[in-house]
């Protein structure tokens, strides 16, 4: 279980308000992201994650919070993003350039 500031972190950036204020619906934003966000608010150092990393880092902690919350009926969404078949898919922050996987979860606020 994550701490509970990272956790509340989490949630901040997913209320953040819409990037595109014409659409009426939030943005869905991919752990890797939202990690990179809560890194930045709260100074951690832990790491973000990707290809190499180990088996406990950020952006996949938070998608497993986000997924229990979402499986206990909190007011997130998540869908599955799947880069399979793509020559290039790759997350910059700290370095990294491969993702671990090919499919990413994907979170939105809807409370």
């Amino acid at each position: 279980m994550l701490d509970s500031a990272i956790v509340t972190a989490a949630i901040e950036v997913l209320k953040t308000p819409n990037l595109y204020p014409d659409r009426k619906e939030q943005c869905f934003l991919t752990a890797y992201q939202i990690a990179v966000l809560v890194k930045a608010k709260l100074g951690l150092s832990d790491p973000v994650g990707g290809d190499g990393k180990s088996p406990h880092y950020l952006s996949r902690d938070i998608a497993h919070e986000l997924s229990a919350m979402v499986d206990n009926g909190d007011p997130i969404e998540r869908v599955f993003f799947s880069i399979k078949g793509l020559d290039k898919g790759g997350f910059q922050f700290d370095g990294g350039t491969i993702p671990s996987n090919r499919e990413f979860s994907m979170f939105r606020w809807v409370g």
